[in-house]
């Protein structure tokens, strides 16, 4: 994927948070109910990535904490954006 469309895919998920906190602040009429369970289905499936992130390049120090909290924001976006920082570094015990 190109860097063009990584940088367009981070900017439309920060969007789509902004959205969906905006709509706590200021529901959006019909639409608040589903855009709020649409916020915690991006928090449980954001959370999930970064720590499945963090726990697959934790052997990297803070610098995968660093990246792990950006997965949370930007999801698989930021993923492919620093997959090749972190080749070679996986952790070869399993995670459990």
């Amino acid at each position: 994927m190109s860097p063009q469309m990584l940088t367009g895919g981070k900017i439309a998920t920060l969007g789509l948070w902004i959205i969906l906190f905006l709509n706590l602040i200021s529901p959006m009429g019909g639409l608040a109910g589903l855009l709020k369970i649409g916020l915690v289905l991006l928090i449980l499936t954001h959370a999930f990535e970064a720590m499945v992130f963090y726990n697959k390049h934790k052997d990297a120090g803070d610098q995968a904490k660093a990246d792990a909290g950006q997965v949370f924001i930007f999801g698989f976006f930021h993923t492919l954006s620093v997959k090749d920082k972190y080749a070679g570094i996986e952790r070869s015990e399993p995670i459990g």
